[in-house]
């Protein structure tokens, strides 16, 4: 395995809105750089035991806020002696097993067995978290996002995979295990071939790169391009699906439509209403998500935030922390 750390920021916006909640009574001094959160994303690409050395790509994305000495309570567990408290989230795809690895199922092969907690135990002087991506993002959308109004929330994540995040009663669900959510593991709801119906799409240039069809077959259908069209409707359609078993067992207020598809949410949010109304006993809302591709980011500083509150001032919060592994 390589990883290669990149330090970016959120977007401005992103962070002007942030400043009243990383400038609480326990943050640290603004004359002090080295104490201020710190916000870093990186991305892992992997290179499986014995494969052919190509690798494939991860997203994960590490937000650490640190606090200053003098709030501290004897319960902190950060492993510095003393001087701050802190965390490190990390959002990875897949559902993520009490051990913070992704051994239930997970896209990247040769994944499954990383151990991303010992890796960059080595690198973070706090404990370090790893959670779904899909899970950080419904959580994001509950705190600076579309959801903000809203208890119960299905966060679907719409790219070239399909996830869910879901959030009852106010609270982030993990399940038992750190599976909860991952009904696209079940064929007959059709998400995990979803994404091929625009990769596929009859009339996408030879010089369009996979990365780039969906992109180039949302604008094309914008644009009255027949096939296009027509792949976004069939897209849709097995998106419904999914969707709908989740709003039949949850019963949500709102679905979020959220990932790197939600730029096209001004082609997809219609159409999914009505196979929705179609499929399901109760119609919930359904927007598109307002934090694009801050959500995943913005989620692992919500949960940080929660993990330094819960070990600071031991107060019951509205999402459980993650699983960590010494």
């Amino acid at each position: 395995m390589r990883l290669t750390w990149v330090f970016t920021v959120l977007s401005e916006r992103t962070r002007r809105s942030l400043m009243p909640v990383l400038d609480r009574p326990w943050a640290s001094s603004r004359s002090t750089s080295r104490s201020r959160s710190l916000s870093c994303s990186s991305r892992a690409s992997v290179s499986p035991p014995g494969g052919s050395g190509r690798s494939r790509r991860s997203s994960v994305t590490a937000r650490r806020v640190t606090g200053g000495e003098r709030n501290i309570s004897p319960a902190a567990t950060a492993r510095r002696a003393g001087s701050s408290s802190s965390a490190a989230e990390l959002a990875v795809t897949g559902a993520v097993d009490a051990t913070g690895r992704t051994s239930f199922f997970t896209p990247l092969p040769g994944w499954g067995t990383v151990d991303l907690v010992a890796h960059l135990d080595r690198r973070f002087a706090c404990p370090v978290v790893v959670e779904n991506d899909c899970k950080l993002a419904a959580l994001a959308e509950r705190w600076k996002g579309a959801a903000s109004d809203a208890d119960d929330i299905v966060y679907v994540l719409g790219g070239m995979r399909t996830g869910a995040g879901l959030i009852i009663d106010g609270v982030l669900r993990r399940g038992f295990g750190g599976a909860a959510g991952e009904i696209g593991a079940l064929k007959n709801v059709r998400w995990l071939n979803a994404p091929a119906h625009l990769q596929n799409c009859p009339g996408v240039p030879d010089s369009v790169g996979p990365g780039d069809a969906a992109a180039w077959v949302f604008n094309a259908a914008r644009e009255g391009h027949k096939a296009a069209r027509q792949a976004v409707s069939r897209y849709v359609k097995d998106l419904a699906v999914g969707t709908a078993a989740l709003v039949l067992t949850l019963d949500p207020q709102v679905v979020v439509f959220g990932g790197g598809f939600s730029r096209s949410a001004d082609l997809v949010l219609d159409p999914l209403r009505r196979e929705l109304e179609r499929l399901c006993l109760r119609m919930p809302e359904v927007r598109a998500s307002t934090l694009g591709a801050d959500s995943v980011a913005l989620g692992a500083l919500k949960l940080s935030l929660n993990d330094v509150d819960h070990r600071l001032f031991s107060a019951g919060l509205s999402a459980p922390v993650a699983p960590r592994r010494r």
